[in-house]
């Protein structure tokens, strides 16, 4: 089965057929044979080359693309006229340098000459009646650096369009010219239509000729198919197409539509390797010869560097040698990831070693027997190798880790202010029994966000929500989430009221939060009488308007003095409201 080993996005058939598949590599039909026995491999590829030279070939008559579409390129709806310059969209390599711009000719060429951007796009195809053909490089009526396709008075200010298109996805996108249905100049009812194509990476060059009349009223009735080099001393042309009297007209039999392809045909920029499963390269020729010991696969990949500002594209192509003996039938297992295990064993006895005389054993740890125990996480391979010297090769990735466990947590709790640096934030952590929490990684993620918000762990936490941390050791990992809320008393405020109903509102005198942030080491409440009723030492919210001889105190304002922890004191009212 063929790979493109660099990403494809969908192309259109016909457009797989012009310029994907122009890149083919071959690996050759799959193959049978007997262990130890040497087999020849041949593949076939297409070899890459660059633009210093060029050769022409016939091809079948596909355009890639539909000649209604596209942009018209500003301006160039009059008779011989160049457009501005027109971005390619990738790197284009031509005659050995390398373009990214364009323009379009209203007589059906394109030059990577951007200067004539503007100005005449000369028209005149011969010299006191003779044929102006190339290579020239002395007569400007012929463009520079351009590809005819084909060249002609034509004039689009009569009838048709012109329209160019990027089309295909990277490395294999192909920028189209169209000439649809333009006028003959002299000869208005005579209509030509017709495609140029550049194709990314191969650098190929396409010429599509649906239609193309014969005006002998003017001009002589020339056109021109042909690429030629920045000075004009160097061009090629199809047979019968540098500049002559030809026809091409849809669905006729004699002169029917015809396409062409400028292919590089400079120095190769292609390498070649075969491979086997393990990626080892077993040669760089196309005709190589193995001597498989198992059934092998085998990998053909070329290399192309297009020298044109571009990646390497590889293209491959695998084939198989089955063996015809049964050869060791080993199976390691799948791969595995050991939470809280020490070790595992490993057999590599085949299921059907009772069809041999001789079995051996060579593990990539240096052992040679048919079991070892492993301790630590790596990947383990055997070769096992029978009568004759069939073999198999099997492996097994293995991890190792301790699974964290968590200690339960309780809420955390926020202030609800609107300047931050009054309460500090709340640091949250996560902490584990009789381990050693040093030995684990921690990743924080807030409200079932992907993204990690902290690595330690402790985590300083300033906004409300759901906290979710990830503890993992090798390759085992426990999870564990903690709610941030506000306090019952979200403002953390001193309260100035108390409503102590059992209603679930305002029944308490609520300092957790000031417990949680200092502490408070003792608190007492006086009556207006200046008597103590209430004392509480390491205080949170437990007093509900009850006295120390746990009588309900009548409604009026009590005065209050709090020691906090850092031994800075506090006095206040609260008003009991029953």
């Amino acid at each position: 089965m063929k790979k493109l080993l660099f990403f494809l996005a969908f192309f259109s058939s016909l457009f797989m057929y012009s310029q994907v598949g122009y890149l083919n590599v071959d690996a050759g039909a799959d193959l049978t044979g007997d262990c130890g026995v040497a087999q020849n491999l041949a593949a076939t590829y297409t070899d890459l080359k660059d633009t210093s030279t060029y050769a022409v070939a016939s091809i079948p008559y596909v355009p890639p693309t539909d000649f209604t579409t596209g942009t018209i390129p500003a301006g160039l709806t009059v008779d011989d006229k160049w457009s501005s310059p027109i971005d390619l969209g990738f790197s284009f390599c031509y005659y050995g340098n390398t373009y990214t711009q364009f323009v379009i000719g209203s007589n059906a060429q394109i030059s990577f000459d951007v200067s004539y951007a503007g100005n005449t796009n000369d028209w005149d195809l011969s010299n006191s009646g003779a044929p102006i053909t190339l290579p020239q490089a002395t007569d400007d009526d012929l463009a520079f650096n351009a590809i005819f396709g084909p060249a002609h008075d034509v004039n689009p200010s009569v009838s048709g369009d012109i329209k160019y298109e990027l089309i295909g996805t990277a490395p294999f996108r192909s920028m189209v010219i169209k000439y649809s249905q333009i006028a003959q100049f002299s000869c208005n009812a005579s209509l030509s239509t017709s495609m140029i194509v550049l194709h990314e990476t191969t650098n190929n060059i396409d010429v599509y000729i649906k239609d193309k009349p014969i005006c002998m009223a003017w001009n002589g009735g020339y056109a021109l198919v042909g690429i030629n080099n920045i000075d004009g001393t160097a061009s090629l042309t199809p047979p019968a197409r540098n500049t002559s009297v030809w026809l091409v007209e849809d669905g006729n039999a004699t002169h029917p539509s015809e396409a062409w392809r400028f292919i590089p045909d400079g120095a190769s920029v292609t390498t070649f390797d075969w491979t086997d499963a393990n990626g080892t390269v077993l040669g760089t020729n196309a005709n190589i010869t193995v001597t498989p010991f198992m059934t092998t696969t085998y990998t053909a990949t070329a290399h192309y560097a297009t020298a044109c500002d571009g990646p390497v594209i590889d293209v491959s192509d695998d084939m198989t040698i089955t063996t015809n003996q049964d050869g060791p039938l080993i199976d390691l297992g799948p791969d595995t990831v050991l939470c809280d295990t020490a070790s595992m064993l490993l057999d590599a006895t085949p299921s059907n070693a009772a069809d041999f005389n001789t079995i051996t054993y060579l593990w990539n740890t240096g052992e040679t027997t048919s079991q070892i125990t492993v301790t630590s996480a790596g990947t383990y391979s055997v070769t096992v190798t029978v009568d004759g010297g069939c073999m198999a090769v099997d492996d097994i990735t293995l991890d190792f880790g301790v699974t964290p466990v968590l200690a339960s947590q309780g809420d955390y709790h926020l202030c609800n202010v609107q300047s931050p640096a009054v309460i500090d934030p709340v640091m949250i952590t996560v902490d584990t029994v009789g381990q050693d929490s040093t030995q684990f990684t921690y990743e924080w993620r807030k409200d079932g966000d992907a993204t990690i918000i902290g690595t330690a762990q402790d985590l300083s936490v300033s906004e409300i929500g759901s906290y979710t941390v990830t503890v993992t050791g090798g390759s085992c990992s426990s999870t564990q989430t903690i709610a941030v809320t506000y306090y019952s008393n979200e403002y953390c405020t001193y309260p100035e009221g108390i409503s102590p109903n059992a209603d679930g509102l305002n029944d308490n005198f609520d300092l957790q939060w000031l417990n949680d942030k200092v502490g408070v080491k003792n608190l007492k409440f006086f009556n207006r009488l200046g008597t103590l009723v209430f004392e509480k030492s390491d205080y949170t919210n437990e007093f509900e308007g009850k006295s120390d001889k746990d009588y309900d105190l009548p409604s009026g304002t009590y005065f209050y003095v709090i020691q906090l922890s850092d031994d800075t004191v506090k006095e206040g009212w609260l008003y009991i409201n029953r």
